[in-house]
């Protein structure tokens, strides 16, 4: 097997192997164009910028979710709370939507990870849109090459549907090498706020799930 890029997939056989570029592990990686002529990847000056930006941030955690309406932002927002508890330091947020398509999105994110002054920070929790797209790629690709990220939080619901995505955000965490920190399973039950009753209004699955993964 020839040498594997820090940067590379799980699946990767190498940049002098006779399956580099073409292989199955290869599909998404970065590298895939370089690979397959059998040349070594160029290294990417902006992720050295964005080690430069995040050298201030101690902890860098992902927000992931398979689907969107299961309280992600909401558990984003609350552990950002109960973190800036214990710190002086808060950052803000602007909810703005930005609609972009491909290498446009891409490049925006790579602009924001390499330009945006974070300071000295404890944690930065990163709020992602649902399911695994080019963001999600993107974003973990320069993180990891970066070597700055700390791992992923997997929210769900207990419903079947929420739980196969679960699956297929864990499948994304294993090929691209990110650890999986948890998983918060969000809605299952209801507080009431007068008389501190908790009522349950699914059965909880996905903890048995996880026994699977």
């Amino acid at each position: 097997m020839g040498d594997v890029p820090a940067n590379a997939n799980a699946g990767c056989p190498g940049v002098g192997s006779t399956g580099a570029g073409k292989a199955a592990g290869c599909a998404g990686c970065p590298n895939q164009g370089a690979c397959s002529t059998g040349q070594a990847p160029k290294p990417d000056d902006d992720i050295r910028l964005i080690q430069d930006r995040f050298s201030g941030i101690k902890h860098k955690i992902l927000i992931l979710s398979g689907k969107g309406g299961v309280g992600k932002s909401t558990v984003t927002t609350s552990l950002a709370r109960a973190l800036a508890a214990d710190t002086s330091k808060q950052v803000g947020n602007k909810n703005d939507a930005v609609i972009w398509r491909g290498a446009r999105k891409n490049g925006m994110i790579k602009q924001f990870l390499r330009d945006v002054d974070w300071g000295e920070v404890d944690y930065l929790l990163i709020d992602t849109p649902p399911g695994t797209s080019d963001e999600h790629i993107s974003l973990v690709q320069f993180l990891l090459q970066a070597g700055s990220l700390d791992g992923a939080i997997i929210v769900s619901t207990p419903q079947e549907v929420s739980l196969l995505d679960v699956r297929k955000e864990v499948s994304f965490c294993h090929k691209t090498k990110v650890p999986i920190l948890g998983v918060i399973e969000n809605m299952a039950k209801f507080v009431c706020p007068h008389c501190n009753h908790t009522s349950v209004l699914f059965p909880s699955t996905t903890g048995k799930c996880c026994y699977t993964f």
